[in-house]
């Protein structure tokens, strides 16, 4: 309990002008010292509550690209399945292109000198 009081009263002497001004404070502006005190046990408790937010939604968002990854697997694996030994299977459907009217036609054009 005396090294407790001695280490006070060591930062007392040490640090005169930010004692009073503490003092000062907590005297002329008791709701001033309050809101001081309040905003440096509140900051780190919203750190943690956004750390915690933050990594229930990377959780949250890994749990959905794993599913959505076996999902696409269960379907790759499910369409191998179906096809027959020797049989063509075709990723994906292509449209027949479109010719425009004037392709291939043959288009003057001057030459520019410089």
């Amino acid at each position: 309990m005396k090294e407790l009081f001695d280490n006070i009263w060591n930062f007392i002497k040490g640090n005169p002008l930010f004692v009073i001004l503490i003092l000062l404070i907590c005297i002329g502006v008791p709701g001033l010292a309050g809101a001081i005190l309040l905003t440096f046990l509140m900051i780190p408790l919203i750190l943690i509550l956004i750390g915690l937010i933050t990594l229930i939604r990377y959780k949250r968002r890994i749990k959905e690209f794993e599913n959505e990854f076996h999902n696409r697997t269960q379907k790759r694996e499910q369409r191998t399945r179906d096809n027959s030994e020797g049989q063509v299977i075709y990723g994906r459907r292509t449209e027949p292109s479109e010719l425009k009217d004037d392709a291939g036609e043959y288009v003057d054009y001057k030459e520019i000198k410089k």
